[in-house]
């Protein structure tokens, strides 16, 4: 049923998008004009649909860029970040929950504690 309701809520917002929703995006929550969920305007529980759908591909682009930029400079000498990396990356496949309020909140808390823990310097 999960994946389902996924693939439904994919050919919704093939529906849904038009050049303009895809350079920009709809603005926050505008997943909720398209994505259903047990019946009910819902969550697509696939993060990078839903960063997509919120601020368009420029800005996402750019988000993935930095966040690509700053794991990597964390990572150099140190294959745990590498693996939360990856880790993030098939899991936001799947699921939205780094953007979910309290999923969220522990996700940016972690991501701090191990930016302030890192011994290389992020910028040089």
């Amino acid at each position: 049923g999960s994946m389902v309701m996924r693939i439904v809520n994919f050919e919704r917002y093939l529906d849904w998008v038009d050049f303009e929703k895809l350079i920009f995006g709809g603005g926050a929550l505008s997943f909720l004009e398209f994505g259903i969920g047990y019946g009910e305007p819902g969550p697509l529980d696939m993060a990078f649909l839903r960063l997509i759908t919120e601020f368009g591909i420029i800005i996402t682009f750019i988000i993935l860029i930095f966040q690509f930029r700053l794991l990597t400079a964390m990572s150099k000498n140190n294959i745990h970040f590498f693996a939360i990396l990856l880790a993030l990356i098939v899991y936001s496949i799947f699921n939205e929950g780094i953007m979910a309020l309290r999923s969220g909140h522990y996700f940016f808390a972690a991501a701090a504690l191990a930016v302030s823990l890192n011994k290389n310097p992020i910028r040089k």
